[in-house]
């Protein structure tokens, strides 16, 4: 099953692992911004505040 968000962005994968590492918290009414790196079978997507460090960092790992 393709993930769909990824999907959306021209990025679709078979997922077969998902890892988030939690930086630091958003409070409410921060402004975050997902960047979406990828590279064939493998994306990351860094969800940055609005002073542009990394909130979460999500990786996903696709079949080859």
């Amino acid at each position: 099953m393709p993930l769909l968000a990824a999907g959306e962005l021209g990025h679709a994968i078979d997922l077969v692992r998902l890892e988030v590492q939690y930086r630091t918290m958003a409070l409410l009414g921060d402004t975050l911004t997902p960047v979406v790196y990828g590279d064939g079978n493998d994306i990351t997507v860094s969800i940055n505040g609005d002073d542009g460090k990394a909130r979460a960092i999500v990786r996903m790992e696709g079949r080859a």
